[in-house]
This record gives structure tokens, C-alpha cells and sequence, in this order.
């Protein structure tokens, strides 16, 4: 039997958390709307970086999250700097979501209709760090 993305994580399971290590708290800043703040985990994280010349250096990271509750969060900042320096934040999105369908579906339509590779390399992550999404980093066809 097959786990069903659309229905909610919650309530989590203390065996599928604990492999997460303790959980950590944290705000993601968003452009235009009220930042997130959560106590959860990174479950995970994708980087692609555009090619460039000189020093000049952009790119993107997405993360999928997952909180205490059961919620997950997906996020997406593009970023630049030099490749001396850290990346700074140019802006960010993030929401967050009930159910793993919906997480995907915010993924697919941020990446305007497909999963870009930091959000492909994010979710793949994600579903393998946690037990109860492991079944959705690929799509069954029976």
C-alpha cells in the first residue's frame, strides 16, 4: 500500500523524528509578505548556480523543511556575490504547506510549470531524509 501525498504528515511519529537530530529554530525572510518562522528541520537543500564570468557569481537555493507539527516548507532565495565572499540573499519566497503534494505542486509552479534542478535536488532529499515522504521522490507508475 502506497502512502498518499495529499493527505497531512502530521502527527509526526517520535521513530521518523528522532532520526533527524534535534529540532532547530529559524525565520525565512520573505519579500512582499510576513516572514516565516519555524522549529523544524532542513530536510533538504539544492544549489545551482548560473555560469558567469569574472567575479560575479548568482544562484539559487531551495529547501524543504519540515516543522514540529508537520507542516513543510519549501523556499527559494536567489543569491549573489563574489567568489571570494558568502552568497547574499537578493530576495525570497517561501510557504508553507499542509500535505507533500502540495509542497511539490509549489516546487513545479515556482520553477514555472517544472521542477527546476535545485528544487528537483531539495525535494529528492527531502523524501529520502524522511521516512513517511520516501515514496514520493519518485513518481510510480504501476
Amino acid at each position: 500500500m502506497s502512502a498518499d501525498p495529499r493527505k497531512a504528515l502530521a502527527p509526526l511519529s517520535p521513530r521518523d523524528v528522532e532520526k533527524l537530530g534535534p529540532p532547530e529554530s529559524w525565520t525565512y525572510q520573505r519579500d512582499g509578505d510576513r516572514d516565516i518562522s519555524i522549529h523544524g528541520w532542513t530536510l533538504g537543500e539544492g544549489t545551482i548556480e548560473a555560469p558567469g564570468t569574472g567575479e560575479l557569481r548568482r544562484g539559487t537555493i531551495v529547501t524543504v523543511s519540515l516543522t514540529t507539527t508537520g507542516r513543510l516548507i519549501t523556499s527559494r532565495i536567489p543569491c549573489e556575490g563574489t567568489r571570494a565572499d558568502k552568497w547574499q540573499a537578493e530576495s525570497a519566497t517561501a510557504q508553507f504547506h499542509e500535505t507533500p503534494q502540495a509542497a511539490y505542486q509549489w516546487l513545479v509552479n515556482d520553477s514555472k510549470g517544472r521542477l527546476g534542478a535545485a528544487s528537483k535536488a531539495a525535494w529528492v532529499k527531502a523524501c529520502r531524509a524522511f521516512r513517511p515522504m520516501a515514496e514520493f521522490a519518485v513518481e510510480r507508475i504501476d
